[in-house]
């Protein structure tokens, strides 16, 4: 089992915006939303960023969900924040996927399908939207996978 937690820790940031969409097209502002993440593999802590640029990771995971060619394609998350890149990566191996990061605190062995990694990365969107809309800043519908 996979699943990604997020904690916003910048709440206090005057240029928040409530959901994610609203960050469309300003490559920098999406850097703000920063805060405590988490990738669990099988409950063990696996990936751990205090400081985390989640709509950044949002925006590369949304274009590899919502490829429509050719679905066996990897994902690579290269992040402005880093020089250790690709930052996380979902690698097809055998009709399966793995994760990989340089920051991994364990070598994974588990294998996921795509459709639970899918599912996971919807949950986290879910996840920071809630915690976006909570501030009162610009009203933008969320964006859903």
């Amino acid at each position: 089992m996979i699943k990604f937690n997020f904690l916003l820790t910048n709440p206090n940031r005057l240029k928040l915006k409530n959901s994610i969409n609203a960050y469309e097209g300003k490559y920098l502002d999406i850097l703000d939303v920063c805060g405590e993440f988490q990738i669990l593999i099988n409950e063990n802590l696996w990936f751990l960023d205090t400081y985390f640029a989640v709509v950044e990771f949002l925006k590369y995971t949304n274009e590899w969900v919502h490829k429509k060619w050719d679905k066996s394609k990897d994902m690579f998350y290269i992040s402005i924040e880093t020089n250790e890149n690709p930052f996380i990566s979902f690698v097809s191996k055998n009709d399966s996927w793995v994760i990989i990061s340089p920051w991994e605190k364990f070598k994974c062995n588990t294998t996921f399908t795509r459709e639970e990694i899918e599912n996971a990365l919807i949950i986290l969107e879910n996840n920071v939207n809630e915690q976006l809309a909570k501030w009162p800043n610009k009203n933008a519908p969320a964006i859903s996978l």
